[in-house]
């Protein structure tokens, strides 16, 4: 089986909990981390300090496998974090950031207009 070095990295950041799932270009998961199991509970799982201790040990695995380049696809809407991550694997000088995807939700509807005032 050949080796690819090129892998996907999808960053979900959530109000209550951070995920993040590698996965190879044929669609496999190659492995996931979240906050929860990296020992964070409660109200720290969505801290920076979170962020950056996930972001650190995926890229650590991600050399120790080989693989190089990391395209990202980001689905938050939390800035502060994912900046903490995307420095965090900047900055592991043999790791090469292919593209970043941010797919941000939108809703359809909007929300709910106020009640009418009565008078």
């Amino acid at each position: 089986m050949k080796k690819d070095t090129n892998v996907f990295v999808t960053i979900k950041l959530t109000v209550n909990n951070i995920f993040v799932t590698v996965v190879s270009i044929t669609g496999d998961v190659l492995f996931w981390v979240s906050s929860g199991t990296c020992g964070f509970k409660g109200s720290r799982k969505v801290t920076t300090l979170a962020a950056e201790t996930i972001a650190i040990l995926v890229a650590k695995r991600l050399i120790s496998w080989g693989l190089i380049n990391i395209e990202f696809k980001i689905h938050s809407l939390l800035n502060n974090k994912l900046k903490t991550i995307l420095k965090s694997f900047l900055s592991f000088s043999k790791i090469t950031v292919v593209s970043v995807n941010l797919e941000v939700p939108i809703s359809h509807n909007g929300i709910r207009s106020k009640k009418k005032r009565r008078v």
